[in-house]
C-alpha cells in the first residue's frame, strides 16, 4: 500500500528499511535496464509512494532517470531496434561500423555482374578508404599480403563474419641520436629539413596493416577471390602483389557445402561404432573388477 515501506527516520533508512522488499524493487529495475527500459514519471511517484525518497530503490530510480537517456544516443554509429534480419542488410551495417576511417566507401556488388567467371553468385559488401587504397600502392610487390577470416561481429544479438586484407606491419625505424654531439646540426634557415619519420595512419596497426574488409553471402574462398578480382580493378597494382588466402577451416562434425552429406554420415557412424566399443571395454572392465573385488570379501573366487 501507500507509504506502507517509506522509512519514517533517517536512522530507518540507513539501516535498509524493509530489505526484502527493497532488494526486490531494485531487481526490478535491473531488469528494466538491461532491457533499455526508462522508467517515466508515473513510475517514479510510485516508487516515492511506496518507498520514499530516502531509499536504495529510488536512489537505482534516479541514476536511471539521469544516465540512460545520455547513453541513448553515446553510439556515433546507432543500430535500429530492432536489428534487420536479412545478412545483406547486416554486412552493410557491419563493415560501415567496423570502417574507423571517416572517408572510407562501403560498396555493394554482385560476384556475377562484376566478375563474370565467378562461381559464387552472391552479393560482396566491400569497405576501404583512400588511404588504404595509397598504402596498397607503396606495398612492395616480393611481400604478400593475407585474406584472413572469417571473424565475427555481433550487431545485437545478431553475428555477421567478415574478412580483412591485412599485410605485414611495417617495422619501427629505430633512430639514435646523440644529443651530446654538436658536429652537424642542422640549419633550417637554411633550407635543411630535419629527419621526421612520417606519421602512421589509422590502418597501420601493430599486428598488421588492415588494407580493406569485406564480408560475403556465402563466406566461401570462392566468393573471397571474386571480391579479390573486384578489388583489383579500383587498386590495379594489387595484380602484381602475391595474396594468400589464410582461412579458418571448419570442423568435421559441420555439414559444409563442398563436402557431400554420405561423407559426414560415414563419419557419424565410425564415430558412433567406436563409442559403443569404448562402452562395452568400460563395461567388461568394471564387471571384472567388480567380481574380484567380492571374491576378496568372500575368501573365493571362479578358477
Amino acid at each position: 500500500g501507500k507509504w506502507k515501506y517509506t522509512p519514517r527516520s533517517l536512522v530507518q533508512a540507513e539501516f535498509f528499511h524493509f530489505p526484502y522488499h527493497q532488494h526486490c524493487g531494485v531487481r526490478l529495475l535491473d531488469t528494466m535496464e538491461s532491457h533499455g527500459v526508462l522508467p517515466d514519471r508515473e513510475m517514479r511517484q510510485m516508487v516515492l509512494d511506496t518507498f520514499g525518497f530516502h531509499s536504495e530503490v529510488f536512489k537505482k530510480l534516479a541514476r536511471m532517470m539521469y544516465w540512460m537517456p545520455k547513453f541513448k544516443h553515446m553510439s556515433p554509429f546507432p543500430l535500429p531496434n530492432p536489428v534487420p534480419r536479412d545478412p545483406y542488410e547486416l554486412a552493410q551495417l557491419a563493415i560501415r561500423r567496423m570502417c574507423v576511417d571517416i572517408q572510407s566507401i562501403i560498396t555493394v556488388h554482385r560476384a556475377k555482374d562484376e566478375v563474370p567467371d565467378a562461381v559464387d553468385d552472391t552479393w560482396v559488401v566491400s569497405g576501404q578508404s583512400p588511404q588504404q587504397q595509397e598504402l596498397i600502392e607503396l606495398h612492395p610487390t616480393d611481400k604478400p599480403i593475407r585474406i584472413e577470416g572469417p571473424f565475427s561481429i555481433y550487431l545485437r544479438s545478431s553475428a555477421i563474419s567478415y574478412f580483412l586484407l591485412r599485410a605485414e606491419p611495417t617495422p619501427i625505424r629505430v633512430v639514435e641520436i646523440d644529443s651530446d654531439d654538436v658536429s652537424n646540426i642542422p640549419v633550417t634557415v637554411l633550407d635543411e629539413k630535419p629527419d621526421l619519420l612520417k606519421p602512421s595512419t589509422v590502418h597501420e596497426q601493430t599486428d598488421g596493416i588492415i588494407l580493406a574488409m569485406a564480408a560475403t553471402g556465402t563466406s566461401t574462398r570462392d566468393s573471397l577471390l571474386s571480391w579479390l578480382r573486384i578489388l583489383q580493378l579500383q587498386n590495379p597494382k594489387l595484380s602484381d602483389i602475391p595474396v594468400v588466402f589464410m582461412l579458418k577451416a571448419p570442423s568435421k562434425s559441420l555439414v559444409t557445402a563442398n563436402h557431400p552429406q554420405e561423407e559426414f554420415e560415414s563419419i557419424a557412424e565410425d564415430e558412433n561404432s567406436t563409442d559403443n566399443e569404448c562402452k562395452a571395454n568400460v563395461s567388461d572392465t568394471s564387471a571384472r573388477s567388480y567380481e574380484a573385488n567380492e571374491a576378496d570379501k568372500t575368501g573365493w573366487r571362479h578358477v
